[in-house]
């Protein structure tokens, strides 16, 4: 556990909402070149957004998708160089549990509605890698055409997972 501060011991809630804040800033840093008026205050609110929906989530370690969400958008920044919108996905689609897609698209825009649904419908293929049904594969088909960003977004997402592997024990 961490030192005391002001004789209060940490908490593993508190632990992960730091390394969430400063994974949130590192990110903020990357994506502030390439940021047009009012993409902070989107990337801010998607931050949010994405943090009280993984504290509404009972997990085995506090943060964890968080944690993992930002990974997955610093990859899509600083990996693959993708902008804001795909930035904003990122964060959105695994814990955007609670947001309609109408008010996705009322607060990040349309762009980002369409992507966070072309995920979401991914997500939704019961075992991604063996597509059985022609609905199935439609879906798949469909969201890797019409938005590449949804493939790369699926490829950063697994490049995090495989860099995790490295800090797991055998």
């Amino acid at each position: 556990m961490s030192k005391m501060l002001h004789g209060i011991t940490p908490t593993a809630e508190m632990l992960a909402y730091e390394d969430a804040s400063k994974k949130y800033h590192a990110l903020y840093q990357l994506a502030k070149p390439t940021m047009k008026r009012g993409d902070a205050s989107k990337l801010k609110i998607a931050f949010h957004f994405a943090l009280a929906a993984d504290q509404k989530k009972k997990y085995w370690a506090a943060g964890i998708n968080i944690s993992q969400a930002l990974d997955i958008a610093r990859i899509i920044a600083e990996d693959m160089g993708l902008g804001i919108v795909s930035i904003i996905c990122a964060l959105l689609y695994d814990l955007s549990e609670g947001l309609t897609l109408s008010e996705i698209e009322k607060i990040f825009g349309a762009q980002v509605a369409q992507t966070v649904h072309r995920l979401v419908e991914l997500e939704a293929i019961p075992q991604f890698r063996e597509i059985r049904s022609t609905k199935s594969s439609e879906v798949l088909i469909v969201a890797l055409t019409q938005d590449p960003k949804v493939a790369l977004m699926k490829m950063a997402e697994n490049l995090q997972k495989m860099r995790t592997l490295a800090h797991l024990p055998y």
